[in-house]
Formats: structure tokens, C-alpha cells, sequence
């Protein structure tokens, strides 16, 4: 199961964390449609925004190819209640990967708590992009947060960045730090990198794909 975050924040960057999220959703679709395991991809913003459940073998790779294509992003994310209603819809055993930058305001403890479980393998790679991890900003700025609006002014120094660098840092290492006691793979991405390279190396070497 590919669970995949279409909130308005994964249009942010160059490339986009939108671009990188659809292209490594769809190669791993279709690593699993061709080796005829079941599929099923969410993709969540205020909640499960649409679903393509159940697929099977390698008759679905154009409906899946047309589903993350025309998929948008947009609207805020509330991942608690995402997580909330694709745990209470599934069934059996399996993989659960989530992608997604992982920035909730509300944060995602809760959310994944929800997730992890003895049912499913849970895989979480967090996708930021190359502006958000090491910002080229000077001057006075004016943020808006694009998901609800929010207004923030501040004056960008060295020191602030090395600042958020550190703080940036630190939020990744909680996160991955949250999954690995509770027996879930955490990754990180970056949205600039190759998908190919991502998929073809460090997916086969942390176990998700072989």
C-alpha cells in the first residue's frame, strides 16, 4: 500500500517534491504490478482525496499511470485523520509505504502510530526538497505557508540559516528516530535526486525492494 501526500506543501521546490513523490510512486507500482503483487495506492491531503485499491498484474500500470498523473496537490494536510481511515480500511498483511515531506503542523505521532502495527511492514520516506534542506535566501523575506495562508516576516541572516539547518536537521533525526523504536524504516530524499538511483540502490538495500 503507497501512501501518497497531495497537500498543496509537496508543490514547493525545484524540482518539485510533487514531481519526485508521482515518479517514485509509480516506480514502485509498477515493480510490484509486474511481479503480480497487490497494489493499492491513497492519496491524502484533509484526509484519503482518492484511492486506486486492490490492483493486480500488469493490466493496471495505465490506470495507475493515470492516477497519479491527474492526481492534484492541494488543500491542507491533516494526516492523523488520513491515517485514521486507510488503518480502518485495511485488510490482511503487507508493505505500507508513506511519502511525504512529513512537515504537519499538528505533527505525525499520532498518524503513524496508527500505521504501525503487526499486519504490515511500515516504510517511510521523507521527501524534502534541495531549497528546504539548504535554503539560498538573504534580506528581509515574507513566508507565506501555502497550505492555510499563514504570514511570517523575518530577516535571513547566515546565522539563521545555520539555525534552521540545525533545526532541520534535528527534526529529520527525531523523525527517523520515532519509526526505527517502533520497527519502521525511515529514508530521506531529496526531490533534486534521481528516482531511478533511489529506487535501483537504497530501496534494495534497506529491504523494500528486491
Amino acid at each position: 500500500h503507497v501512501v501518497v501526500d497531495g497537500s498543496a506543501s509537496m508543490t514547493v521546490g525545484e524540482p518539485s517534491k510533487e514531481l519526485f513523490i508521482k515518479k517514485l510512486a509509480a516506480a514502485l507500482g509498477y515493480v510490484s504490478l509486474v511481479n503480480n503483487n497487490r497494489v493499492s495506492i491513497s492519496v491524502f491531503a484533509d484526509g484519503v482525496v482518492g484511492q486506486l485499491a486492490n490492483m493486480r498484474g500488469r493490466n493496471y500500470l495505465h490506470q495507475m499511470a493515470d492516477f497519479l498523473l491527474t492526481a492534484q496537490c492541494d488543500g491542507v494536510s491533516q494526516f492523523e485523520t488520513a491515517c485514521r481511515q486507510i488503518a480502518s480500511g485495511r485488510i490482511g498483511c503487507g508493505v505500507m509505504i508513506v511519502l511525504s515531506d512529513f512537515l504537519f503542523k499538528e505533527g505525525y505521532d499520532s498518524g503513524l502510530r496508527r500505521l504501525i502495527g503487526r499486519q504490515y511492514d511500515l516504510y517511510v520516506i521523507q521527501v524534502l526538497s534541495a531549497q528546504e534542506l539548504s535554503p539560498d535566501f538573504a534580506g528581509d523575506l515574507k513566508l507565506i505557508d501555502i497550505e492555510d495562508a499563514d504570514v511570517a516576516e523575518i530577516t535571513v541572516s547566515a546565522a539563521l540559516v545555520k539555525y534552521y539547518k540545525r533545526n532541520v536537521t534535528a527534526y529529520c533525526n527525531e523523525l527517523k528516530d520515532f519509526c526505527t523504536r517502533r520497527g519502521a524504516v525511515y529514508a530521506l530524499a531529496n526531490s533534486g535526486d534521481s528516482v531511478e538511483s533511489l529506487v535501483l540502490n537504497y530501496l534494495r538495500r534497506i529491504r523494500l525492494l528486491r
